[in-house]
């Protein structure tokens, strides 16, 4: 299992990284957008003029996908590539905000609590990013106060997990997902270390998987937590990899938002901050055949591209003579 789904994931990784050489962070932007807005508008067709195509197990819109949890995730990636698409004029802001308003409504009519928070987050981080060009002293000033309001925040929150919840209009077990933690939170300590194997702990022919199905009385098909699912498939090795390589990229993205001035430079940024979210209650992307991952090693490679040309141009610019002083000098 692990060196069948393990070969897919090798071929995914080699699209994105294909993408990232061939394309830049623009680039990528402008062929996403497109592919994003037509699956919308396709979803939303089904829905209208389909309703039974796809099957439904809930009145809430799933469009063409095949669960609504799967669809609110999609809505919130297109949601952070909407709000990074570079406008020139007035009319195009209009255009921008209102496909906002309908990607909201659109959310909203998908039920999916989880992709409503994500959008709205990612909104306030659209809006707010003009920080991340503050003084990096202020900046700093700025990241200690608002984590003096977020740890505070975190620990009332998990202290009062039903009034949170109720909140967002879900149980206190997350549609059962808390259960479902718990046992796997049990199987990652037998393996700590590296795992259980790539994709090897949810196949069809685990015994610790089909045990935990038979205990919360649903077929989970992952642990419904993507950080849960790589320590189980990677253990902590695995995980520490994992995010090292994402803090060297939000680091590269927030250098190249801080170099740039054009407003798709703000999409490597939200893009991150989404995956880190949605991976909370979802499966890890780290996945064969999964947009996600092309995008995530398309984005962090083309971070690197970009960093790496900023830093030979400057160096280039810093070993050019100084035209003046030679002026200067010639003329004494």
């Amino acid at each position: 299992m692990t060196l069948h789904i393990g070969l897919v994931l090798l071929g995914t990784t080699l699209v994105g990284l294909d993408l990232a050489v061939r394309r830049t962070l623009s680039e990528q932007l402008n062929l996403l957008i497109p592919v994003l807005g037509l699956i919308t508008i396709l979803s939303v067709l089904t829905e209208l003029l389909a309703p039974g195509l796809m099957y439904h197990d809930s009145p809430a819109w799933q469009g063409a996908f095949e669960f609504k949890n799967v669809f609110g995730r999609f809505l919130a990636l297109t949601a952070a590539a909407f709000l990074s698409y570079p406008v020139h004029s007035q009319k195009g802001a209009i255009v921008k905000g209102l496909a906002m308003v309908a990607l909201v409504g659109i959310v909203i009519k998908g039920h999916s609590a989880g992709a409503l928070l994500y959008v709205v987050l990612l909104i306030l981080l659209y809006k707010g990013s003009a920080i991340f060009r503050w003084h990096r002293k202020i900046l700093l000033i700025a990241s200690v106060l608002l984590l003096m309001v977020a740890i505070p925040a975190i620990y009332y929150v998990s202290n009062n997990v039903e009034a949170a919840a109720a909140l967002l209009g879900r149980d206190a077990t997350l549609t059962g997902r808390t259960d479902l933690w718990d046992f796997a939170i049990k199987s990652v300590f037998q393996h700590p270390l590296l795992g259980h194997g790539y994709g090897a702990f949810w196949s069809p022919a685990s015994h610790e998987a089909e045990a935990i199905r038979e205990s919360i009385g649903w077929q989970a098909p992952t642990s419904h937590n993507g950080y849960l699912d790589l320590l189980l498939d990677f253990g902590l090795v695995g995980i520490g990899l994992y995010f090292t390589s994402y803090f060297v990229a939000v680091r590269r993205a927030v250098i190249v938002f801080r170099n740039a001035r054009t407003e798709d430079a703000v999409w490597p940024m939200l893009f991150l901050i989404f995956i880190i979210l949605c991976q909370l209650s979802e499966a890890s992307i780290v996945h064969g055949n999964s947009i996600y991952w092309v995008l995530y090693i398309s984005i962090t490679f083309g971070l690197y591209n970009e960093v790496t040309a900023d830093e030979s141009s400057v160096a280039r610019r810093d070993s050019l003579p100084n035209v003046e002083v030679t002026k200067t000098a010639m003329q004494y």
